[in-house]
């Protein structure tokens, strides 16, 4: 069984490169001189110097050099024919042989204009990088690797499919021509996916630990399925509602679009003043620690003053009738207030106040004495019966001023 598949392989091989002899025919010979590029191959087996350069199937230059790069590379230096395009950065480059078992030749592509002008590479020629070559398998290497038995069977697999295929050329040739492009592709996802292993290997033990979760949970999962189908058919009920809130949502949108700017510019501002409130919150948490007891002694204050209030309250609602008449008299009794006014700011402007302190001072002083302690004030008190008050005249109390002569006429 083995003996048959490196045999089917052989044959799709062989096919293939016979379509590739189909899409790309001998040109004519190109003349000396012109331009130099540089083409990196991983490996240039097949080609050396005076080997030739064709595009489109058209000879157009041939190899001058080949050598090896420090990235251990082949480096083939090609010599252009005067006349011939240059190369772009978007140009492609095989290794095709002439025949099964003849020596091969550099087959190019040069682009297309919009891509640019290639790049000059480490030799400072235009060079065409690894990842834009490729380089084909030799069938005679492929045909080695077999024993004799799978070899005879390989050639009679070849003469059978020859002769299956002998109609379908164009169409080997098409299906080769399409396929370059989708290996230069598919090599490089394989290239970002080994670049991304270690996140592979995160997502498979991340998604077998979920399952392993969500097989405990079955029933939860049916359930979680069957109200997303009725949730499902819900919403398709409402399909033109729906519809018509998408139409209406950029506009919407646009609206909107101002008011989130000032939203951005106060959140903004707003950053500073919330770090702020930051590295206050310690000091208010203590401040609402130590505020606790005085919050609480406040509470048994108002317990004590309420009794307080409810008598002022009855003082107020009693005192409320009198306030009109208070009024009354108040407004009666301001033309008095203000001559009072004009009257003190005369006294006031003219020293009157200043003169009775200075002269209560003199007096205090005067009538004062002193000893080793201090300045004491003296005064005369008489206490007798003349010193009460009394509503009726007392014997002997009475004491007023008289005219003599009046006096004296008069008895």
């Amino acid at each position: 069984m083995r003996g048959r598949l490196g045999a089917g392989a052989v044959v799709l091989v062989a096919v293939l490169l016979v379509a590739g002899l189909l899409a790309f025919p001998r040109g004519g010979d190109g003349g000396s001189g012109g331009t130099e590029v540089d083409v990196l191959f991983d490996s240039a087996r097949g080609v050396s110097p005076g080997s030739a350069v064709k595009i489109a199937g058209a000879k157009v230059g041939s190899v001058r050099a080949v050598t090896l790069t420090p990235e251990n590379r082949a480096r083939v230096t090609v010599r252009l024919d005067h006349g011939v395009g240059p190369l772009h950065r978007d140009a492609t480059c095989g290794i095709r042989p002439e025949g099964l078992i003849g020596e091969s030749f550099v087959s190019c592509t040069p682009g297309t204009r919009s891509a640019g002008a290639l790049r000059p590479g480490a030799g400072g020629r235009p060079t065409v990088p690894v990842g834009s070559t490729t380089h084909p398998v030799n069938l005679a290497d492929l045909l080695n690797l077999w024993s004799l038995p799978t070899g005879e069977r390989a050639r009679v697999l070849v003469t059978q499919l020859g002769l299956g295929l002998a109609a379908s050329g164009d169409d080997l040739r098409h299906i080769v021509q399409r396929a370059h492009p989708t290996l230069t592709e598919t090599r490089r996802l394989l290239a970002v996916v080994d670049g991304q292993r270690d996140r592979l290997r995160s997502a498979v033990e991340r998604t077998g630990r979920v399952a392993h979760a969500v097989a405990g949970r079955r029933q939860d999962l049916g359930a979680l399925v069957r109200d997303g189908s009725a949730l499902a058919a819900r919403v398709g009920r409402h399909d033109d509602d729906l519809r018509a809130g998408l139409r209406a949502l950029p506009p919407l949108l646009s609206a909107a679009r101002p008011a989130l700017r000032e939203i951005d510019a106060l959140g903004a501002r707003a950053t500073p003043v919330l770090a702020a409130a930051e590295r206050s919150t310690p000091g208010l948490t203590r401040l609402a620690v130590a505020a606790g007891p005085v919050l609480r002694r406040a509470g048994t204050t108002l317990d004590a003053i309420t009794p307080a209030l409810g008598r002022t309250r009855t003082a107020i609602r009693r005192l409320a009738p009198l306030l009109p008449a208070t009024s009354e008299a108040l407004a009666a009794a301001d033309p008095a207030v203000r001559q009072s006014d004009r009257a003190l700011g005369a006294l006031r402007d003219a020293g009157f106040f200043e003169g009775l302190w200075g002269f209560l001072y003199t007096g205090a002083s005067a009538i004062s004495r002193y000893d080793g302690n201090g300045h004491l004030l003296s005064g005369l008190i008489l206490l007798n019966r003349c010193t009460v008050v009394s509503p009726v005249p007392i014997e002997g109390c009475s004491g007023y001023l008289r005219d003599e002569q009046a006096a004296e006429g008069g008895r």
